[in-house]
């Protein structure tokens, strides 16, 4: 079992093949002869709407970068900085003043105000009515998104929701749930040995270049075993190892199948 993220696509003439790493021999057991694979992958649905936080900001750098997107920016910067608190500070002293607010009343008002945050479509509306530019912020949007030229879309992944029963869910939740809980399991320290070595392939190479070097019936055998030679069965072991081959070259499976 792996866990693949797409790096890229090959050429179409290639067929519908998946190129997986070398890696996979050993952590998947690939034996190289036709076996069938399975691909999970969490399910959801495109619909138009939003977009990612990066394309919006992207989306909104092209706007700003317009000159009228340029005086609106200016205009909000400053109004977020102070126009809003002033209007309303001014507004507040004034009541104070004509006794429509208490003393206490009018002190916590004010630092209410000084650590609250201008949002964002209150500057827009301000700035906006302010400069008689009658342009909303979806318009705005809008035009960014074109001159950027982004394709209106929205990813929506069906959530597993704990609170509500299996049938409750539907099956894109339930699917997408186990896909969660089965990479989550490939995460796990106590289960990584033996995720490395599927199947023992690895034991089973070094049991099949054991028998080799008996099988030889070398005297520098016999003496490694008795302990006497100038090489342990280690290393006699080792020198038999079969050399790495490049899988994805067809003259590996000549080599093998002699």
């Amino acid at each position: 079992m792996m866990r693949l993220r797409i790096v890229r696509f090959s050429q179409p003439v290639e067929g519908g093949i998946i190129k997986v790493p070398v890696e996979g021999t050993t952590r998947s057991g690939f034996d190289f002869d036709i076996d069938k694979l399975y691909m999970m992958k969490y399910q959801y649905m495109v619909e138009e709407g939003k977009f990612s936080k990066q394309e919006r900001n992207d989306i909104w750098d092209a706007f700003f970068s317009t000159e009228r997107g340029k005086t609106i920016k200016e205009a909000i910067d400053d109004y977020r900085r102070s126009g809003k608190k002033n209007e309303e500070k001014i507004k507040y002293t004034q009541d104070h003043q004509k006794g429509l607010i208490s003393d206490k009343e009018y002190k916590e008002l004010v630092e209410k105000l000084e650590k609250e945050e201008v949002s964002f479509e209150d500057a827009w509306n301000a700035v906006t009515e302010k400069l008689h530019i009658n342009l909303s912020i979806k318009d705005a949007f809008e035009e960014g998104r074109r001159k950027v030229g982004y394709e209106v879309r929205e990813e929506i992944t069906s959530k597993y929701d704990v609170s509500k029963s299996p049938l409750e869910n539907s099956v894109a939740a339930r699917n997408n749930m186990l896909v969660s809980i089965i990479m989550a399991r490939q995460e796990d320290p106590d289960t990584f040995d033996m995720r490395q070595t599927p199947g023992g392939f690895v034991n089973l190479s070094r049991s099949a270049s054991f028998m080799r070097v008996l099988k030889s019936g070398d005297k520098e055998v016999k003496e490694a075993l008795e302990g006497k030679g100038e090489k342990t069965l280690d290393q006699l072991i080792k020198e038999n190892e079969r050399p790495e081959y490049d899988y994805s070259d067809p003259w590996t499976m000549i080599i093998y199948n002699q």
